[in-house]
């Protein structure tokens, strides 16, 4: 199990990270359009945060992605972006 710090749930990203976040959405996305509000502009937020179960057996760092127009969330796995490295796994899962 990952360990789930405070230090991990406020870690800031980096300007170079939050640029790698949006290339990576891009680079995934047919069409980076908010599915509620049909607007286009996004905003990466400034943190981590942490996805973890409810039983707390299993967490991932993720960061927010939120629309400029209608505030909707959406949240991706930052190991799946290769912002980070996996966190208390080893290499095979």
């Amino acid at each position: 199990m990952s360990e789930i710090t405070t230090e991990a749930l406020t870690a800031k990203l980096t300007e170079e990270e939050k640029d790698q976040a949006i290339a990576w959405l891009k680079s995934k996305s047919k069409s980076p359009v908010c599915s509620t509000c049909g607007e286009s502009g996004w905003v990466v937020d400034n943190h981590r945060l942490a996805l973890v179960s409810w039983d707390r057996k299993w967490s991932s760092p993720a960061v927010a992605i939120e629309c400029r127009n209608c505030g909707k969330v959406e949240m991706f796995r930052t190991i799946s972006m290769g912002i980070d490295g996996p966190f208390g796994e080893d290499e095979d899962g």
